[in-house]
């Protein structure tokens, strides 16, 4: 009988996890900060958000159970760092993450654009373009790293807040210029939060600012977390060789994952 490629590799791989499962306690259950970002995380969204089922997912691969306490994003990475929970999700892969954190392999993608008023037309071509420019940011998010530089040398004013809907709402009345934000997210939040006219007035800029990765992160307080984020890429790995995560990802594209 001749088996392929794809076949036995999945095999494997379910054997390594199968095994590994007895050695996670049955059922182990993990404890993981999450935040508000529809459609990829949310306390309100079904499955709490696509990147959240993606993470349930894997980890279910793995026989290892998640539940997800809801923060505040800033406060979440500090109870994560701080060992209180597990770990949590949707950061970046950057150093800062790598040095109180165990840091999977990416769980999804997200696009940053420009967001601004129709009646104030903006172009950029380069980081230059937004010199001088009064820029909205929101507290605790992992921006392009030339945005952050750009905040913290002063070359254009920051003006931060603690929600993106509080953002978008200055945006509207003028007292921003431009606001950085993922394109999925930000246009759903608009949805939720602008009538249909007041979302007119808010256009994007189609050349992206960076494509940027998500992740799951486990906090190196506790040992066994390099084992569960091991067991986390394997279970990871499965879902996107058996087909489920090209479902979810389908279905978020379809905004099955968006607040009712």
């Amino acid at each position: 009988m001749k088996f392929s490629k794809q076949f036995i590799t999945g095999g494997l791989l379910f054997c390594l996890l199968a095994l590994a499962v007895p050695y996670a306690a049955g059922q182990e259950t993990l404890i993981l900060t999450n935040g508000e970002w529809p459609p990829y995380y949310g306390e309100k969204l079904p499955h709490y958000g696509f990147d959240s089922h993606i993470v349930t997912e894997a980890f279910a691969l793995a026989g290892i159970k998640v539940e997800y306490r809801f923060f505040p994003w800033v406060r979440a990475l500090k109870m994560s760092e701080e060992g209180n929970y597990d770990g949590g999700v949707g950061w970046g892969n950057g150093a800062e993450f790598h040095k109180y954190h165990y840091v999977s392999e990416a769980t999804s993608e997200y696009e940053y654009v420009f967001f601004y008023h129709r009646d104030r037309p903006f172009e950029w071509e380069s980081f230059a373009d937004i010199k001088g420019l009064k820029v909205g940011l929101t507290r605790g998010y992992d921006y392009p790293s030339r945005i952050r530089r750009m905040a913290e040398s002063g070359e254009f004013k920051a003006d931060r807040v603690s929600k993106d809907e509080l953002n978008f709402r200055k945006l509207l009345i003028g007292r921003i210029d431009v606001f950085p934000n993922d394109r999925l997210a930000g246009i759903l939040q608009m949805q939720q939060i602008f009538t249909s006219e007041e979302k007119e007035q808010i256009m994007y800029h189609r050349r992206p600012i960076e494509k940027k990765t998500l992740h799951l992160i486990l906090s190196k307080k506790s040992k066994r977390n390099e084992e569960w984020m091991n067991l986390f890429n394997k279970g990871l790995k499965m879902l996107k060789e058996k087909g489920r995560y090209d479902e979810i990802m389908q279905a978020a594209v379809k905004g099955e994952y968006n607040p009712e």
